[in-house]
């Protein structure tokens, strides 16, 4: 049976307004009324080496410093950054195939790089573009039956370079400053936001699990349940709790 006592404050009415995310596999929501501010996350905050679990930059909002953390870092999840980074490396090893390898090894790196791209482009829709703007030009270089062509292989490997410089464009990380119950203010990089979704208090079911995702650590968020879809596995939804008992940094 469905319990709103978790989300009462949440609500407006008999709804809870939410923003939704994803991260790897699991889907999230914060509520809408948390939320103080988005914006695209455009490089102006400095990153902290701490010893702790999970590194924190810091960030300026409204004149003050508040920390800010990566969510796929929060709940240990392989973002879109990581996507990125293994795509770089991928262009970086066949074009160093392209310059001293084989007819044979070249084409097997390529190869593996076509196959990679095709994956890819399915798990991370941001890559799609790219994915298919190369994979004409490989399947090109590949059906070359001209062994020897120095052409060819040199077209392609400007191609690659290329797309290297513009692989990072893929990434476009939002940023959100929540608001925590003591007026305390963090911040949360996303890969991206799906939806500004309303949801009916019916469709909150709460959680009483001691173990999971983000249990462990606890004074940034908390996970208080799970909102029902008609379609797919429930969204996690999230509820800041960084407070001056929560044992969170100040």
């Amino acid at each position: 049976m469905a319990q709103a006592s978790k989300i009462q404050t949440l609500l407006e009415g008999d709804t809870l307004s939410a923003i939704t995310f994803q991260a790897g596999s699991a889907h999230f929501a914060v509520p809408l009324q948390q939320v103080l501010y988005i914006e695209k996350d455009v490089s102006r905050h400095s990153e902290l080496k701490q010893l702790e679990r999970f590194s924190h930059e810091v960030i300026t909002f409204q004149n003050q410093t508040v920390e800010l953390y990566d969510f796929n870092a929060l709940v240990g999840a392989e973002g879109h950054r990581e996507h990125v980074d293994k795509l770089i490396a991928r262009l970086n090893t066949s074009v160093e195939a392209l310059q001293q390898a084989s007819t044979e090894q070249a084409k097997k790196a390529i190869r593996g790089l076509a196959q990679w791209l095709k994956d890819a482009a399915k798990a991370f829709e941001e890559l799609a573009d790219l994915s298919a703007e190369l994979l004409p030009n490989i399947s090109a270089y590949l059906n070359d039956l001209n062994e020897n062509s120095d052409a060819s292989r040199n077209k392609l490997r400007q191609e690659l370079e290329a797309a290297k410089q513009r692989a990072p464009n893929a990434l476009r990380p939002i940023i959100l400053f929540l608001e925590h119950h003591n007026n305390k203010i963090s911040a949360l990089r996303l890969d991206k936001i799906e939806d500004i979704a309303n949801y009916p208090a019916s469709a909150f079911d709460d959680d009483n699990s001691t173990d999971g995702i983000l249990k462990q650590d606890k004074g940034l968020l908390e996970v208080i349940g799970f909102l029902r879809n008609e379609e797919g596995a429930p969204t996690i939804l999230l509820n800041c709790t960084l407070n001056s008992q929560s044992g969170a940094p100040n």
